[in-house]
């Protein structure tokens, strides 16, 4: 770390821990530069006296050193207060906003939004993007854990080839294709096979990328209650964003694989890579 990030002075010289704590302290006490100047300036002494022997400030710990500059009372460490619980009004997207912001991009292209045609469009469009980002709205950890049950089963469970649709963060083109979801359960302990095809749409109706679509899914699973002993998600898609535009090559797939747990390697990894691969 060259310089820290809340005041800008050059920390480079410093050792790790004294990097640590300055910056923790800068942030936490939201000193003044000239506090941090001065302190700079003490520092910057010691460090370039000759001979320093082994009691140098940098063998001390670094919280006695900082503790000899102390924040004036008259500062106070502040805590930010939880979020406010989330109400079915707050999950709800501004539909009236959305229309605005719709209408004011068709004009944008030059469009007559008052014509027949594009009359009704901003509100289609804004309930269809509420729809197709609905998994905001959704907690993919309540759905798994609604639904755990004790069926004594050890194998390797997998459901394949479900089908998804989700927008790309980067252009809101969306991108679509089909995931396999497995997991290996721990003392019997399985989950109804729908519930996975639910999580994968809460995350993919979502604005995404699809390595993060992955990820959250297996780890979703990897977390809940479901406690399996390891997890795998494949996707493969098309993007739009790669097929309509940029680069236009429609028909190419990406693939991605997560894996989580025991699916990283041994028979469970061979297995799963033999079921989504064919070979």
């Amino acid at each position: 770390m060259e310089t820290c990030p809340h005041c800008g002075i050059s920390i480079e010289h410093f050792s790790p821990s004294s990097q640590l704590w300055h910056v923790d302290n800068c942030k936490n006490h939201n000193a003044n530069r000239k506090d941090l100047k001065r302190w700079e300036t003490i520092v910057e002494r010691s460090y370039k006296k000759p001979n320093r022997d082994e009691k140098s400030i940098w063998n001390e710990d670094p919280k006695e050193f900082w503790d000899q500059f102390p924040v004036k009372k008259s500062r106070k460490l502040v805590v930010m207060p939880d979020p406010e619980p989330e109400t079915e009004e707050s999950k709800n997207m501004n539909i009236d906003s959305a229309k605005k912001a719709v209408s004011e991009l068709l004009t944008s292209m030059g469009e007559d939004v008052s014509r027949e045609g594009l009359l009704e469009t901003p509100r289609r469009v804004a309930e269809m993007y509420e729809e197709l980002t609905s998994g905001y709205r959704l907690n993919p950890k309540e759905i798994i854990e609604k639904a755990i049950f004790q069926e004594g089963s050890s194998e390797l469970v997998i459901v394949q080839d479900i089908p998804f649709y989700s927008l790309c963060e980067h252009h809101l083109a969306p991108f679509f294709g089909t995931a396999t979801i497995g997991y290996v359960p721990t003392n019997g302990r399985v989950v109804g096979l729908s519930k996975l095809a639910r999580v994968l749409d809460a995350y993919a109706k979502r604005l995404q990328v699809q390595e993060r679509l992955g990820a959250q899914i297996a780890d979703a699973l990897y977390s809940s209650d479901l406690r399996p002993l390891g997890v795998g998600v494949y996707i493969s898609a098309e993007h739009l964003c790669m097929a309509m535009r940029g680069v236009q090559k429609p028909g190419t797939s990406t693939v991605t694989n997560t894996l989580r747990g025991a699916m990283r390697n041994g028979e469970y990894k061979e297995e799963w890579m033999r079921t989504v691969t064919g070979r």
